[in-house]
């Protein structure tokens, strides 16, 4: 994907990330951080369930997302490992391009955060919406409709203190004509389950 626009979208999901910490009573300065023990939600409390709790940090970052399920999307076998260049404290992400078009993408990254935190603050995304996706429960949190701005984020529950995150970006020709969000979700109903269980 262009290098500017990709740093752009990583860098507003980075700021983001820290406007929840800063909601949640975490530091803001480490966006990827659990929030402070007094903000925290329980599993219970929050009505989240997750039967079949899976690790994503056990598998290599840019093996996520299997070659051939890339290709069957229509994207690159093979991921590109990024770190943030705004943030040395945040988690990597792993970028896989179209190979017609830089423009379209997928970005993956594990973060160490609740989905139940996200679902306790909907107020900070104009885009927001809980889902299920590969039975676990997931988010579509975006600052802007993905219709319009050709970008949109999901992150799922692999377990209670885990969450992947898939970000699908379409070219600039098909923003309005392509929805993001059905490629993001794909993405994750294609890896959760290849991932290992979590201990």
């Amino acid at each position: 994907m262009r290098t500017s626009t990709r740093a752009t979208v990583t860098a507003t999901g980075t700021l983001l990330l820290g406007t929840l910490t800063a909601c949640s009573g975490g530091s803001g300065t480490e966006p990827d951080n659990q929030p402070a023990p007094s903000s925290r939600t329980s599993q219970a409390s929050s009505g989240l369930s997750i039967a079949k709790p899976k690790n994503a940090s056990a598998v290599p970052l840019c093996s996520l997302l299997p070659s051939e399920v890339a290709t069957s999307l229509g994207y690159q076998a093979q991921g590109q490992k990024r770190e943030n260049m705004l943030n040395s404290d945040a988690p990597p992400v792993c970028e896989w391009e179209s190979p017609e078009n830089s423009a379209t993408g997928v970005t993956m990254r594990v973060l160490d955060r609740r989905i139940a935190d996200y679902y306790a603050n909907p107020s900070t995304w104009s885009d927001f919406q809980k889902l299920t996706i590969a039975g676990h429960p997931a988010v579509r949190a975006n600052q802007a409709d993905p219709m319009k701005s050709g970008s949109c984020d999901i992150y799922l529950a692999t377990r209670s203190d885990q969450m992947i995150a898939s970000q699908v970006s379409v070219s600039t020709a098909e923003v309005g004509k392509k929805d993001p969000c059905v490629a993001a979700r794909k993405v994750l109903e294609a890896v959760v389950p290849t991932l290992p269980p979590a201990k």
